[in-house]
């Protein structure tokens, strides 16, 4: 409810006032009634009313005085009671700040309506503070988040002019100074390794990488630390003659992170730039710097003007060096295939490539050594797909010393493959030999693949991989060929023949003769007399 406070010298208008209307209904309360200015300034202190009526001639301490005293926060509106001959005063209190004026005599709805005008402003002011206090309150409650989009602009494109730049600084209370400033960027590594890890924790985990920037930074630079494109990124404002002091503290963040959260960091550093508005050199300065993660390898910290130089110029492709890694799987040559690979990685070199260049040559020697399997047929089981990464994970490689390890690998694979179809091809050969020797007598499966040292299911799966016949149909064809001799001198029978091929069984004999040969053994027979 609005408290009124009535002030005038007359006793009859202040009752009437006071009386005549109900104020109640209304949504108003009278808070007092005082005849002159200094009992006016006292109820004021003592109940802080809404509005004052305010008489202008009083005894003591006048209307005009009164608003003089106030204090200049005051929020509390008068109306001037004024009778025609003082209309200068009521003049004089409109410019100190009265809503507005009566003058004497005067209706008592004038007084009322007058009343409720000034109440329903007061109504209205309220609303819009409670409006902008609520307003205010979720500002401050998005305050990090607008913080965090604001300094991503500047991060990606200077675009403020100084005023507004210092607006922003104020409005978004950013901690930095505008100059000099050095941008830091907390990369971690193996980043499909680390989501695989914390599936449900990756966000958690990013946050006490913050928490530990901020507690091991906090109080020795004004800094500011957000998070973009799943790195943690860290502003920071600082006398390049305070560098060394900065490395010390990023490398006390990056073996933190290590010790307590068992994952491993890099840390690219730009250079310092004169002011924010040059900020986003510095932060393209510190991601080229992550980039030379790739070459110099994981857990480390990388400042941009240690591996700045001029522009690299890729160069041509290694076909040589590729030629030799190849002819070294070719001949199995483990020893040289090393040498080989070095050669290769040396031509590669840090210096003069970029890391793009530096992944698009290994993945050229490294689908090169897959096409040589395929030419070879060294692909005829699923272990060579299993062997060979695909390419998406290949892609997913932190490091140069990955990317050589899975083309050593590969390689080292593919060598296996050859020396393997090697040995198999003398295997086979035994086993031939054994067939050609024996097969008038009781070949089984499992007796020959004994007689090479292998067990029955592998012995059948490699002869057919080298004959491209299984076992069965080429002991039956050597069998046939045989027979076929036989059958040229007519002192032997049928079943004879059968036997001394190693068929127990001379209907059997002639069921395979027929499939071999497309005819039963008498019309072979005849058809050699003829």
């Amino acid at each position: 409810m609005i408290k009124l406070l009535i002030a005038d010298d007359e006793e009859e208008i202040r009752s009437g006032i006071r009386d005549i209307i109900d104020w109640k209904s209304n949504g108003i309360s009278v808070c007092g009634e005082v005849e002159n200015g200094l009992e006016a300034l006292k109820i004021i202190q003592e109940t802080a009313p809404d509005i004052l009526l305010l008489d202008i001639k009083m005894p003591e301490m006048d209307g005009i005085q009164v608003m003089e005293h106030l204090a200049p926060e005051s929020k509390m509106k008068i109306i001037i009671l004024s009778g025609y001959d003082n209309f200068s005063y009521a003049q004089k209190a409109l410019k100190l700040g009265a809503s507005d004026y009566i003058l004497k005599p005067c209706h008592k709805d004038v007084i009322l309506q007058t009343v409720l005008r000034v109440k329903e402003g007061i109504e209205s002011e309220l609303k819009n503070k409670i409006f902008f206090d609520q307003l205010q309150a979720q500002f401050n409650h998005s305050l990090p988040l607008l913080k965090e989009k604001y300094l991503i602009k500047l991060l990606n494109t200077a675009y403020d002019s100084e005023l507004k730049l210092l607006e922003n600084f104020e409005l978004f209370k950013i901690n930095i100074p505008t100059k000099p400033i050095v941008v830091a960027v907390v990369n971690i590594d193996y980043p499909y390794h680390f989501y695989e890890q914390f599936t449900r924790d990756a966000e958690l985990m990013k946050f006490a990488i913050r928490n530990i920037c901020t507690e091991t930074i906090y109080q020795r630079f004004f800094h500011e630390i957000i998070e973009y494109n799943g790195d943690i990124i860290i502003l920071v404002s600082l006398d390049p003659k305070q560098r060394e002091q900065l490395l010390q503290l990023l490398e006390q963040i990056k073996d933190t992170i290590k010790l307590n959260l068992s994952f491993s960091v890099s840390i690219g550093i730009g250079n310092i730039e004169e002011d924010i508005h040059r900020i986003h050199l510095s932060y393209v300065e510190a991601l080229k710097s992550i980039e030379a993660k790739f070459f110099l390898g994981a857990d480390t910290i990388i400042q941009y003007q240690d591996i700045h130089s001029s522009v690299i110029e890729d160069a041509l492709y290694p076909i040589a060096e590729e030629k030799s890694v190849l002819n070294c799987i070719a001949q199995g040559n483990e020893a040289e295939l090393d040498v080989a690979i070095d050669g290769f990685f040396t031509v590669l070199s840090p210096e003069k490539r970029s890391k793009i260049c530096f992944t698009r040559c290994c993945l050229a020697l490294y689908l090169s050594i897959y096409h040589f399997c395929i030419e070879r047929a060294l692909h005829e089981d699923e272990t060579l797909d299993h062997n060979f990464s695909t390419l998406d994970s290949i892609l997913k490689l932190e490091t140069m010393s990955e990317m050589k390890e899975i083309i050593i690998n590969s390689a080292k694979y593919a060598m296996s493959r050859v020396n393997r179809k090697k040995g198999n091809n003398k295997t086979i050969e035994m086993a031939v030999k054994y067939i050609e020797e024996n097969y008038a007598k009781d070949i089984s499966l499992e007796n020959i693949s004994r007689s090479v040292y292998l067990s029955p299911s592998y012995f059948s799966l490699l002869f057919k991989q080298v004959m491209s016949i299984n076992f069965v149909d080429y002991l039956n064809k050597v069998r046939i060929e045989n027979a076929c001799e036989l059958l040229k001198d007519i002192q032997y029978k049928t079943y004879e023949i059968a036997y001394k091929t190693g068929f127990h069984d001379e209907k059997y004999f002639s069921f395979i003769f027929k499939k071999v040969t497309g005819m039963s053994p008498s019309q072979f027979r005849s058809n050699i007399r003829l």
